[in-house]
């Protein structure tokens, strides 16, 4: 090719590549639309932020993101402080349970116990006669003495077989019915016995001391005497309990009544 004719054809060329790049540079503008900034991916101007913007925004949301882990964090944390209270709440319940078993038992031995005793000074006290519960009345205005032992025996077969609630009942029936009845103190004594074992200890001193007010002649004068004593101990009147102890020791000095009295007494003494 000519020299001439490359050179015109080369200026050709360059004109035209340089009216692209004017074009390319400078586009036309439509109305209503941003202007793009030459910069490569073709940012708004609008868009357009600082590096210091740009880091702030970028602190602001590291800062809201470790909000949010040490949140979930203390979330966590808390949930499994909830489960160990209750999983200790659980084995808390279970010893509830279990010691509330042990005292049933332990009450259930007591009063089988406490019966045993009574029936014990009973039997002392009565050794060479009959059995309370067979015995006649001594003096009586009934016109049937035996249904009024009938009663009482059915009375103390409820004692025995644990009944007390019906017991309690069967004796409050027995005084009212036959308040003259040789029996009459017994079954005073029996009830206050039940309400003692029923924690009634109000019922229980009313009961012994109805024999001491209206029996002050009975054999079971000195044993209401020795359970307002017990009574008293209960109640946390301990003045009260050594008074009653004192009573039945110096009026029966060489019984095994007046024996526990002093046993009581020395006890007492020792928690002073």
């Amino acid at each position: 090719m000519p020299a001439l004719k490359k050179t015109a054809l080369l200026g050709t060329l360059g004109a035209a590549l340089m009216g692209s790049s004017f074009s390319l540079a400078n586009p036309p503008i439509e109305q209503g639309r941003p202007t793009l900034i030459n910069q490569p991916g073709g940012i708004l101007a609008d868009d357009l932020v600082t590096d210091e913007q740009l880091r702030s925004r970028l602190q602001a949301l590291e800062n809201e993101l470790s909000g949010q882990f040490v949140s979930q964090d203390g979330l966590t944390q808390l949930l499994d402080r909830l489960l160990r209270m209750e999983s200790e709440i659980q084995s808390l319940r279970g010893e509830v349970e279990e010691l509330n078993e042990r005292l049933r038992r332990a009450e259930a031995d007591s009063r089988d116990r406490y019966i045993d005793l009574d029936r014990r000074l009973t039997d002392v006290q009565a050794s060479g006669a009959q059995s309370l519960a067979g015995q006649a009345p001594e003096t009586s205005d009934i016109d049937d003495p035996e249904e009024a032992q009938r009663d009482y025996r059915r009375a103390r077969d409820l004692i025995s077989e644990r009944r007390y609630e019906e017991a309690t009942s069967a004796l409050a029936d027995f005084v009212e019915d036959y308040p003259d009845s040789g029996l009459a103190a017994d079954a005073w004594f029996w009830l206050g016995e039940v309400h003692t074992l029923l924690r009634e200890y109000d019922s229980a001193e009313a009961a012994y001391n109805r024999i001491i007010d209206d029996f002050p002649d009975s054999d079971k004068r000195l044993d209401a005497l020795f359970k307002l004593g017990f009574v008293a101990e209960r109640t946390g009147d301990v003045e009260l309990a050594q008074d009653y102890y004192q009573q039945v020791a110096e009026q029966a000095p060489d019984s095994n009544l007046g024996s526990l009295a002093n046993q009581r007494l020395d006890t007492l003494q020792e928690f002073q």
